[in-house]
């Protein structure tokens, strides 16, 4: 038995349709013959000279008539797969913008087919901004080491003035932290991205991881906080604390001069709302924001002194705690971030 198994699902598929109803078919024939017989048996008046020699004759012309039609009907069932099959194998790294053919009608050969085309759909975009996000990475990368290359060659020129190198120094200083804080931020990136969906319990003192990151912070600004009594979370600290903390800079950076850091609670979980007296953020750059790499075309830009990462990594860490991040218009007439951590979220290792 278990060889005719092997050998069974060795053959095409139409094949083994066939064989399936060709010995559906067979068994109903034999159980025809067995009632004869049993006719026979209890009636042998009844003529039965004639009957043998038809059954002989008959039954082998019917089964490859039968057999015939079921592999040419089993052929044209199967031609949407055998075309599905042979769009997918045209498809590669190099024609990601191709999709699989959808047969007419609302089978589950067009439900495959869609479902085919929805994962290629996800791959493309995917690996489209994998490719922006390397081009991005690279022309972040290069910009501070340029700067620092070229500011170390006027230092180190002759007849340089005491201004002069000690403005270099400065610049290269300034680009050299920018490129430091880049770097911290893919690594964060990276460490999010490659334990996504590795589930991890830990209790989370909220309040504290708050109040330790606006401590750390040196600024001129006026930073109020406040915070309830207790806020306690199931989470990542360290994630956390990146997530928190950068939203904290981006509101250091382009507050003119107040900043009110509070947690609150609701029936979803804990909230960390972060609110600046800045430029803000125009609405329809809203959602942009918090793309990797992306800067809104006010002032919240390039020249407060952000990468353009570290929205990303607030979103990306308060959604692997089953959280939610978004950005409205602050009481202070800036910007508010909000933070929310649900009360069972869950997060990677």
């Amino acid at each position: 038995m278990t060889t005719i198994r092997r050998l069974l699902l060795g053959l095409p598929l139409r094949w083994r349709l066939t064989t399936a109803m060709m010995l559906v078919l067979l068994a109903v024939i034999l159980v025809g013959l067995g009632a004869s017989i049993v006719v026979w048996r209890q009636w042998p008046e009844l003529h039965m000279t004639a009957f043998w020699p038809a059954v002989v004759i008959s039954i082998p012309v019917v089964l490859v008539i039968i057999g015939v039609a079921v592999f040419a009907v089993t052929r044209f069932s199967l031609a949407p797969i055998v075309q599905l099959t042979a769009d997918a194998n045209e498809i590669n790294h190099l024609r990601l913008s191709e999709r699989v053919t959808r047969p007419p009608g609302g089978d589950e050969v067009a439900a495959l087919a869609d479902t085919l085309n929805d994962m290629l759909d996800n791959i493309d975009r995917g690996v489209t901004l994998q490719k922006q996000f390397i081009s991005d990475a690279s022309h972040e990368l290069k910009s501070p080491v340029t700067a620092i290359l070229s500011n170390a060659d006027l230092a180190l020129s002759p007849g340089s003035t005491e201004d002069e190198l000690r403005e270099a120094l400065m610049v290269a200083q300034r680009n050299a932290s920018r490129l430091a804080e880049l770097i911290d931020h893919l690594v964060a990136l990276a460490v999010i991205d490659e334990a996504e969906g590795q589930p991890h319990h830990g209790p989370v003192n909220l309040n504290q991881i708050v109040a330790s990151e606006v401590q750390t912070r040196q600024s001129t600004l006026t930073i109020e906080l406040v915070l309830p009594e207790s806020a306690n979370v199931i989470g990542k600290s360290q994630l956390m604390r990146w997530a928190i903390g950068t939203v904290l800079d981006n509101a250091i950076r382009h507050a003119s001069g107040k900043i009110v850091v509070a947690v609150n609670r609701d029936e979803r979980g804990f909230i960390v709302s972060v609110d600046d007296d800045g430029e803000g953020v125009p609405p329809d750059q809203r959602e942009r924001v918090f793309e990797r790499f992306a800067r809104v075309e006010q002032a919240r830009g390039r020249n407060s002194g952000g990468a353009g990462l570290g929205l990303a990594i607030a979103k990306a860490v308060t959604e692997a705690h089953g959280g939610w991040v978004w950005v409205t218009d602050s009481p202070l007439g800036g910007a508010r971030f909000e933070l929310g951590f649900a009360f069972d979220g869950e997060l990677m290792d």
